[in-house]
């Protein structure tokens, strides 16, 4: 997969979208436990590259890596494993900007669903859109 520019949230300057490789892990796994009080593990990670899951991130023009998302598909879906923003790049439309793109993935693949488990206690995924 080549990389792809994405729309840029305002105020920011152009943002790619690459996959995530081996090389690429730390970062995620930095990201990962900023995020989460029970992280995916380094194994996890390295499931999901060898199961060929969409493993994608989102990076700034200095290279710094802003977020990422896993997903897998399946027969007629796509199922969103992971979606994680850096802490110092949310509230600026990386989450929605991922969406949008696993999204335009899924209907490439003919897909009719696409899910995503939320925590009940990730208030802020549960939000209707309106309200973050």
């Amino acid at each position: 997969m080549n990389a792809a520019v994405l729309r840029p949230p305002p105020g920011d300057d152009a943002l790619s979208l690459r996959p995530i490789s081996i090389a690429t892990l730390d970062e995620v796994l930095e990201i990962e436990r900023r995020s989460y009080e029970f992280p995916w593990s380094r194994v996890n990670f390295i499931d999901s590259l060898a199961a060929g899951y969409r493993a994608l991130a989102v990076f700034a023009p200095d290279g710094t890596m802003c977020a990422y998302d896993i997903a897998m598909g399946g027969v007629e879906e796509t199922h969103l494993l992971n979606l994680t923003v850096a802490p110092g790049w949310r509230r600026r439309g990386l989450a929605r900007m991922l969406l949008d793109d696993l999204v335009r993935h899924g209907r490439e693949r003919g897909d009719f669903r696409l899910w995503l488990e939320v925590r009940a206690s990730n208030a802020i995924a549960r939000a209707p859109a309106s309200a973050v």
